[in-house]
């Protein structure tokens, strides 16, 4: 009674493996082909936590329930329903099930329930040892649904490793210890689709498996995409941690010099068809994987102009004398404006490229990558002077973003904050003629349409869906003149995010 109609249950189910999770753990034709013959055998808790993410993409169950905003609602109602007696075993359909049903209220704003029922399924795939290689060894007469039930285990851990990541944030501790983590990479699809044991696999960089795979050139676009994530999780962390740093970004031995080399590295030794390419989006367009692939290029440009964005402030003013850093490098802080406005805009080349056919099932970091290409299309608005090359490109990227967003904000309720902060500065920088960008005009806004916050933390304490921005009066009493001054140099009325709006 839980369960839709078959024919909407098999399309919501066709939704889900072929948009949001196009790389995930479930065996395609194998699950399609269980529905249809034996679906008691499949979890009723694991389906609805599926069409917990997929109903508001799947045209029948939007019919069924009026719109997809109350398709989406009713099996996460019903799924929770289910929490109590599922809870307390652990199996692999259940930490699926939970890991899912976590992703679905992520997506829909609802933090506190999806951090809590992703602890669930992180402590039952601990409890399975999904973190530990030896869980995953085959006999020597393995039969190929031997290969794929172990593959579907692998990628359930690093499904939820991933997730971890795209939710980490200030107070939101890493799923696993790395140094716990002996579980090599995915496999790619067709191994997976056929039941081919690989010869080699990939490692995640920083844990106990074998470092030399890291840059396998042979490893899968699967592996490329948790190796990103695990970039985008260490950046995360330390974005919202900004106000504690000691060391200046140039000393080579500084958090920011280690982590931005060891991003670079990886990703110049990346395999070329992980690369970005118009060519490789068609190409992965045709294999119905273009959304994982996305979410490989694009959280790389997500990653590069982060753990930049911090530095922002010292690009507009002088503040960085206060620091206690010494003076920096000549033409540091234009240097690095400049290869953070770069990465933006190449962030909105892929936008620009994949969105005219895409929008349906995105992932909402995905969405979160749009939301920062439109917000720091603003501040080039504001001050052309950060990057002269890029900046006749700002209005452009700032409404491309500012678009893409009205269209996806009823699809993912946490964009709609998102798509409001840009919505208000649309009235701060109007629409520019933009069939000729030669020119890049100042935005005629009063000083007073600014407000003075901490704007750069909001922003990435959106997307993390923490409690930890600091509101009380005394947070920039504690950090003095100079956190103050960087706030008036940094922030504008339009870039500014209500915290309490954040995952209601």
């Amino acid at each position: 009674s839980l369960l839709p109609p078959y024919e909407a249950l098999i399309e919501g189910c066709q939704v889900f493996v072929s948009s949001y999770f196009q790389l995930g753990f479930i065996p395609k034709a194998v699950f399609l082909e269980r529905l249809a013959n034996d679906r008691e055998s499949v979890s009723v808790f694991l389906l609805l936590s599926m069409l917990s993410i997929s109903a508001r993409f799947t045209p029948s169950l939007v019919r069924m329930f009026g719109d997809g905003l109350s398709a989406t609602e009713t099996f996460m109602r019903r799924a929770t329903s289910l929490v109590p007696g599922e809870m307390y075993k652990p199996t692999l359909e259940r930490t699926q099930g939970f890991f899912l049903l976590s992703t679905a209220e992520w997506g829909h704003g609802d933090r506190d329930r999806s951090f809590m029922h992703m602890g669930i399924a992180v402590r039952m795939a601990g409890l399975l040892q999904l973190h530990r290689e030896e869980t995953y060894r085959l006999p020597n007469n393995h039969t190929p649904e031997d290969v794929i039930k172990a593959e579907v285990a692998r990628r359930t851990f690093w499904m939820i490793e991933s997730q971890s990541n795209l939710q980490s944030g200030l107070n939101v501790p890493s799923a696993f210890s790395l140094s716990d983590i002996s579980t090599l990479l995915p496999c790619d699809e067709k191994d997976f689709a056929f039941g081919f044991e690989p010869l080699e696999r990939a490692s995640l960089i920083g844990s106990a498996s074998p470092q030399e795979l890291t840059s396998l050139p042979s490893r899968s676009l699967f592996a490329t995409l948790i190796q990103a994530h695990g970039f985008w999780g260490q950046v995360a962390r330390r974005a919202c941690q900004w106000e504690n740093f000691s060391s200046a970004p140039w000393d080579r031995s500084s958090g920011y010099h280690r982590l931005a080399s060891s991003l670079s590295e990886w990703e110049r030794n990346l395999p070329e068809r992980h690369r970005w390419s118009v060519q490789n989006l068609r190409g992965y367009r045709a294999e119905s994987v273009d959304l994982a692939y996305l979410s490989v290029t694009m959280v790389i440009r997500l990653s590069s102009i982060v753990i930049r964005r911090i530095y922002l402030p010292y690009g507009i003013s002088s503040t960085s004398n206060n620091t206690g850093w010494g003076p920096a490098p000549q033409l540091y802080w234009k240097n690095m404006s400049e290869e953070l406005f770069n990465n933006v805009h190449d962030l909105y080349e892929q936008i620009s490229a994949s969105f005219p056919f895409r929008t349906r099932g995105s992932p909402p970091i995905l969405v979160f990558c749009v939301y920062i290409c439109g917000s720091l299309a603003s501040y080039l608005c504001k001050w052309p002077q950060l990057c002269p090359s890029v900046a006749p490109h700002a209005y452009s990227m700032f409404h491309k973003a500012l678009n893409v967003l009205t269209d996806l904000q009823h699809a993912w309720p946490k964009a709609r904050p998102w798509q409001n902060a840009l919505a208000v500065a649309a009235t701060l920088f109007p629409q520019q003629d933009t069939s000729s960008c030669d020119e890049v005009l100042e935005p005629r806004v009063s000083n007073s349409s600014y407000v003075t916050t901490f704007v750069s933390e909001v922003y990435i304490r959106s997307l993390f869906y923490t409690s930890g921005y600091p509101s009380q009066p005394h947070f920039c009493t504690h950090l003095g003149e100079f956190a103050v001054s960087i706030a008036r140099a940094y922030c504008c009325a339009h870039v500014f995010l209500e915290v309490k709006s954040v995952g209601s």
